[in-house]
């Protein structure tokens, strides 16, 4: 039986349309979706994660036409999403066997554009939907946020009423046995 290979497949969703690549020296189809061969102008930072956060990854395109510097720079990316993806190929025929595997999916929240006097590098970091459960809730238990979110429910409306107050648990009755 012949060796696999494995080639990375990455996706953005930009608001002008989708943009997808492979780390490899020729296009790769999957069903109807082709992902541009970009072999080894495009790299991939790793995906890393701590125990107490999780990291993006970046990938990065080098070697690019300085005129795609103007293009990037118009194009609304922040929240978009992005996916990244692992193709097992044939190692003879290079053929896609089966569906490629998603490996991550987030959304973009960087992008960095360099250019030389001939070339153009952009550099785009995601940030994968885990990072969002690392985020403070901007809601709080009062009145205001309860009308922004429901207008005319009351069922809030005496919380900022017992914002100072000092509350003793359990009662005094229950701690002194005659609460019954």
């Amino acid at each position: 039986m012949a060796h696999l290979q494995v080639v990375p497949l990455v996706e953005f969703q930009f608001t002008s349309g989708t943009v997808r690549g492979a780390m490899a020296p020729w296009d790769i189809v999957v069903g109807a979706d082709t992902y541009i061969g970009a072999g080894l102008i495009m790299s991939i930072a790793p995906r890393t994660e701590s125990m107490g956060s999780v990291e993006g990854w970046a990938v990065t395109v080098t070697g690019l036409d300085a005129a795609i510097k103007t293009l990037a720079a118009q194009e609304h990316y922040q929240g978009r999403i992005a996916l990244l993806r692992k193709a097992y190929l044939h190692a003879e025929t290079n053929a896609v066997i089966g569906t490629p595997k998603i490996v991550a999916v987030g959304r973009m929240t960087r992008m960095a554009i360099a250019e030389d006097r001939s070339s153009a590098t952009v550099r785009i970091e995601v940030e994968p939907f885990e990072a969002e459960w690392n985020r403070a809730n901007p809601l709080f238990l009062n009145d205001a946020d309860q009308q922004r979110l429901y207008p005319g429910d009351l069922g809030a409306s005496h919380v900022n009423a017992l914002a100072d107050r000092k509350v003793v648990w359990p009662s005094r009755e229950v701690q002194m046995g005659s609460g019954r």
